[in-house]
């Protein structure tokens, strides 16, 4: 039977987990929904520029708040035994090889571009990029839901 002092570690670390993986899908759900659309819209150098500059500044806001995510639902699983703390934890520490091995490959080619190769070949791979990047922030609202519904429980 857990005690009071368990009770507290299993709010303090699920309140963590549910804010650190809420932050993190709300962030990859405006790239999606907002800043990507918007960023195809523009001419090919335009959408490089854009692309090269958002994208530097969002891979160092994404992965501490999916480790944090991830750590603290674990924490929260592992002091109540809660199978959708669990679950959230591995799918929301799933982004992070979905970020390394499907995204990053694409950033690096993206991001190794001068704005004058910009063209058919970049807005091939910034297109790439939006799709990759679309399943990252669905894994993330996933995540977000069933910690949510582990809260609940």
């Amino acid at each position: 039977m857990a005690t009071g002092a368990d009770r507290e570690v299993d709010v303090l670390a699920g309140g963590i987990a549910l804010a650190t993986t809420g932050m993190f899908a709300g962030l990859a759900l405006q790239v999606s929904l907002a800043e990507h659309p918007a960023r195809l819209s523009l001419l090919a150098r335009a959408r490089l520029q854009q692309w090269q500059g958002s994208a530097a500044r969002t891979d160092r806001l994404a992965p501490p708040l999916a480790l944090a995510g991830t750590a603290c639902a674990a924490l929260a699983w592992a002091q109540s035994g809660g199978l959708l703390w669990l679950a959230g934890a591995l799918l929301v520490g799933a982004t992070l090889p979905v970020s390394l091995l499907l995204i990053a490959p694409t950033d690096r080619r993206l991001g190794a571009l001068d704005l004058r190769e910009a063209g058919p070949t970049s807005n091939a791979l910034i297109a790439r990029w939006g799709r990759r990047h679309d399943l990252r922030a669905a894994m993330g609202v996933a995540a977000e839901a069933l910690l949510a519904l582990a809260t609940l429980r």
